[in-house]
């Protein structure tokens, strides 16, 4: 019995291998922290918590610019005492985002930090793992003095409020209103102590410093950029470039279930033609589109180092394509979307999607 139970998970273990081989560990893995967001070099933001802000941000669909520039007015980035225990000076008010817990405001809050738990990083400043103040919360409620938790909490709340990706919306805008409490001091520097009209100002400075045009950023990995558009790799090699040019070309064309006779300049794009005209741009397809179910022969079996197709069969509405591009995912698919075209249909640049067991990976030779 013991060598036949042996045998079995040396069998488990080579078959989780052998898919990981085909598949990747996961799509959130291909595709790193979602959002897209890139540091902003040159802000002053402590760069751990940037993670922290961009996985709050992308769940929640407001901008983690935002969530720094508010962590910033309220705790300098959870370097004022009452970051860590207790209130401030007013009696009301705790932890890095300053929660008002005198009203029960956090209680409103104090599970945001659920749907994102497993994006949690092993140490951070204020981390309820080792803070005295967190002692005796249990797990699964958010502690107020937990920077993850918090942080979580004050992205929930903005987007309740009305907020979105966007630092130029009237509903971010009341959103930081709702916050502190009052327009006025965030329209006006009025020289009150709850003043916020750096918030906003600061945030779209930092935007800035991320550059949201689609010129190249370092490394290996596509980003995805607030406007919902990617910026390619700089190490990519040019025909991924062109397929990222090319993606971004169709990116806000409408869905529509139709084959023209070309890829080239179509009113829609479907799943498969957008696929197409994706590898077209990068001189790896013709220009008759195919459809999902043959895709799946498509170039060589398996992930690519830079390109991976996905495709199951048969043609037609039950079928299927879509790809990861250096790291980032383009699909006319919004399932599991967290990002700024959630809301769109058509071929888009995607956050990660999990159900790769039923597709099969292929991808272009070289790539």
């Amino acid at each position: 019995i013991a060598l036949l139970l042996l045998l079995f998970l040396i069998l488990a273990v080579l078959g989780l291998g052998v898919l990981m081989a085909i598949f990747g560990t996961s799509s959130r893995s291909e595709t790193g922290t979602g959002g897209g967001w890139g540091y902003p070099s040159g802000s002053g933001i402590p760069p751990v918590y940037w993670p922290i802000y961009v996985v709050a941000a992308s769940h929640y669909k407001v901008s983690p610019f935002l969530l720094a520039s508010i962590h910033k007015q309220e705790t300098d980035f959870s370097r004022d005492p009452s970051a860590a225990s207790g209130v401030n000076s007013f009696g009301c008010c705790a932890g890095p985002m300053q929660f008002n817990v005198k009203a029960g405001t956090w209680r409103s809050h104090e599970l945001a930090f659920r749907p994102i738990a497993y994006a949690r990083p092993s140490s951070y400043p204020l981390d309820r793992r080792t803070l005295p103040s967190c002692r005796g919360v249990p797990e699964d409620i958010g502690c107020v003095y937990d920077d993850f938790d918090a942080i979580a909490g004050t992205a929930q709340m903005l987007r309740e409020d009305g907020a979105d990706t966007s630092l130029y919306s009237a509903g971010t805008h009341q959103a930081v209103c709702d916050y502190i409490g009052s327009c006025a001091e965030v329209d006006g520097c009025t020289g009150d102590a709850n003043q916020y009209c750096q918030v906003l100002p600061r945030a779209r400075e930092w935007e800035k410093l991320d550059d949201d045009s689609t010129g190249l950023v370092p490394g290996s990995t596509a980003r995805l950029l607030p406007n919902g558009l990617a910026a390619a790799p700089a190490d990519a090699p040019p025909a991924v470039r062109r397929m990222i040019e090319g993606a971004n070309e169709i990116s806000d064309k409408p869905y529509l279930l139709l084959h023209y006779p070309t890829v080239i300049d179509n009113p829609t794009y479907d799943c498969s033609s957008s696929t197409s005209y994706v590898l077209w741009r990068g001189g790896k397809f013709g220009v008759t589109p195919w459809c999902s179910s043959e895709f799946t022969h498509y170039g060589r079996y398996g992930a690519g180092k830079w390109v991976t197709i996905y495709a199951r069969g048969p043609c037609g509405a039950t079928g299927h394509v879509w790809m990861i591009i250096a790291g980032l995912r383009f699909d006319t698919d919004p399932r599991e979307d967290t990002g700024p075209n959630d809301e769109e249909d058509g071929p888009r640049w995607r956050t990660p999607r999990h159900d790769l067991a039923e597709f099969v990976p292929r991808h272009p030779v070289g790539l």
